[in-house]
Parts: structure tokens; C-alpha cells; sequence
């Protein structure tokens, strides 16, 4: 998830200028979410809210900060800032710990195409302990076929419990085709 906020980051360096300097940029960002750009929001939030960005940018981290652009980001239906504030909630970072908001949070996300965000949901419904098996496989569809890997594999998980030994395998395949060992290692059992 870093490796796409540090995208992102650099693609705003890139598109606002490259003479630009971290604290021109994030003023810069400031000002554009303040002009309704929800993506600017997401980018404020998120460095406030992460470390390694805000020792970057020569901040402190400001979770409550952070949250105010987060969640101005989501209203606009940014999902990265839906699922960044879910973390907020989920961890309870500048806000009360409310896992019924991180889960609405998460949801909103995933209806966004948030890959990783369809496979916390996912998990919510879980993984083979037949809480609610069929949701939760759809939700980690969905997550495989936004880029979360992982997910594949838990798809395929739920489909080998339920007997659907080749679409379990096909999603093994697809899950180890990406790099994630687990996937390798069911696919390997099935074939």
C-alpha cells in the first residue's frame, strides 16, 4: 500500500512541477483540496498520517489532522482516502476505536474499487469459518480482480471448501502468478 501512495506522490511531483519542494507541494495539495480536488485531500491525510511521509515532508505526524482531509477525501468518494480513515477507525488513530465506522469505511471503499479494502471486508465475513462464506468470497473476488493478490487465494480457499476444486485451482493459479507464495502452494497441492 506505501508503494502506491509513493506513486502517487511522485506523480503529483511530476504533473505540479519537479522544482517544487516537499513543502511547497504539500501546501500546494492543501490548497487544491481546499479548491475540492478529493485525490489532494487523500494525499494530505496520508502524509500526515504515515511516518515515513511526514518525517519526509519534515512534519509531525497529526492523526487528527490527518483524519479532517481523509475524511474530506472519502465524502468525495476518494477511495484511498475512504480506506486510509477506515485504518484510523480500525486502529482508533485520532479518532475512538469504532469497528462498526472502519467496516461502513471499508465498504465505501470497496464500492470505490479499493482493491485492498474488498479484502478487509472479505475478512469480515471470514475465511472458511462459515460465518458467512459467500459473502465473503465475493468480496475477495472482487479484491482479486482489483490487484489483491492474497485475495485470489482466499478465494480460492472458500471454492476448494466448497468442493469447486478447478475454480479453486484457477484461483491458486492466478494468486501464485502474482507472487503470493500461499497461492503457489495450494496450486501446487491440486495439481
Amino acid at each position: 500500500m506505501k508503494k502506491v501512495f509513493i506513486l502517487l506522490i511522485m506523480i503529483f511531483n511530476v504533473v505540479y512541477g519537479f522544482d517544487l519542494e516537499k513543502n511547497e507541494f504539500l501546501q500546494a495539495q492543501k490548497y487544491k483540496c481546499e479548491d475540492g480536488d478529493n485525490e489532494a485531500c487523500g494525499v494530505v491525510g496520508t502524509i500526515y498520517s504515515m511516518e515515513d511521509f511526514a518525517k519526509e515532508y519534515g512534519i509531525e505526524v497529526d492523526y487528527f489532522v490527518a483524519n479532517k482531509y481523509l475524511k474530506k477525501a472519502c465524502d468525495g468518494n476518494d477511495n484511498t482516502g475512504c480506506f486510509n480513515l477506515a485504518v484510523s477507525y480500525d486502529l482508533g488513530e485520532g479518532v475512538t476505536r469504532d469497528n462498526i465506522k472502519a467496516y461502513e469505511l471499508y465498504k465505501k471503499a470497496c464500492e470505490l474499487n479499493h482493491p485492498n479494502a474488498c479484502y478487509v471486508v472479505g475478512g469480515y465475513f471470514g475465511n472458511g469459518t462459515g460465518k458467512d462464506e459467500q459473502t465473503a468470497l465475493k468480496y475477495f473476488i472482487k479484491a482479486c480482480k482489483l490487484g489483491e493478490w492474497s485475495a485470489c487465494n482466499n478465494a480460492g480457499a472458500i471454492l476448494f471448501n466448497q468442493d469447486k476444486t478447478q475454480d479453486a485451482l484457477k484461483c491458486f493459479k492466478k494468486a501464485c502468478e502474482h507472487g503470493d507464495e500461499w497461492g503457489c502452494k495450494n496450486a501446487n497441492i491440486l495439481e
